[in-house]
């Protein structure tokens, strides 16, 4: 409260918590003589630096989904992302009522300092292929006691069917990162996409000593969890 005509006193500033991680290149080479591409009568070296992105952006998936596979440290208290200590972690299979359960519990996250309840929504489900089904089931469901029909959006925009799951039973929850940002991942220079270098010269390296074409693919990014309020996991 500020009085009629008086100063505005200083807020409590928070406290910092510190998280850091590094960048890590990614790539290779390919390297095609001049003979397989005289003998590529279908053209299927053409495919070969889409491919090469494609596995790039393949790797940046596998890495941010180690992150909820893994389950590693939240540094700054040194407990798993995923963990009672944080009241994130849950071991019923996926359903309506645990749904209504666990979206009791992201509301009742708290604001690091403060302790007050943030009132985060349960707006995004990720699962493996096997729960896909179940997961769409409960988002077009209109009968009984299912609350959540449409929630997870008109089209199961908001159901992830990651398919680099492999257990078949775990699923994952939580706020959207722009309300409570909980995984952060970097890119060098903010370049976000696999890049295709190709040598080519033919008075230069191999193509100048061996008759070949070099192919470079390079992706250069980092991450860690920033948050645990904002995300949750049923190992089931």
């Amino acid at each position: 409260a500020v009085a009629e005509a008086g100063a505005y006193t200083e807020l409590t500033k928070p406290t910092d918590e510190l998280v850091s991680y590094g960048v890590t290149k990614k790539g290779g080479l390919l390297t095609i003589s001049e003979e397989t591409i005289r003998n590529d009568d279908l053209g299927k070296i053409m495919d070969f630096p889409l491919r090469m992105a494609r596995a790039g952006i393949r790797t940046l998936k596998q890495f941010v989904t180690d992150f909820y596979v893994n389950n590693p440290a939240f540094d700054p208290d040194a407990v798993a992302w995923f963990h009672a200590t944080h009241s994130n972690l849950g071991s019923v299979a996926l359903s309506s009522a645990e749904l209504d359960a666990r979206s009791i519990v992201l509301g009742k996250q708290t604001e690091k300092d403060s302790g007050k309840r943030l009132g985060l929504p349960l707006e995004w489900l990720m699962v493996p292929m096997d729960l896909a089904p179940t997961a769409r089931l409960i988002n077009r469901n209109q009968t009984g006691t299912n609350s959540w029909y449409g929630k997870l959006g008109a089209n199961d925009e908001n159901i992830i069917v990651n398919e680099l799951l492999t257990d078949v039973n775990d699923w994952y929850f939580g706020a959207m990162p722009a309300r409570a940002p909980f995984l952060e991942i970097g890119f060098l220079d903010g370049i976000d996409r696999p890049r295709i270098f190709l040598a080519s010269l033919p008075m230069q390296g191999t193509q100048f000593t061996n008759d070949q074409l070099q192919f470079k693919v390079q992706f250069t990014f980092g991450g860690d969890i920033v948050d645990f309020r904002g995300v949750g996991k049923n190992v089931v």
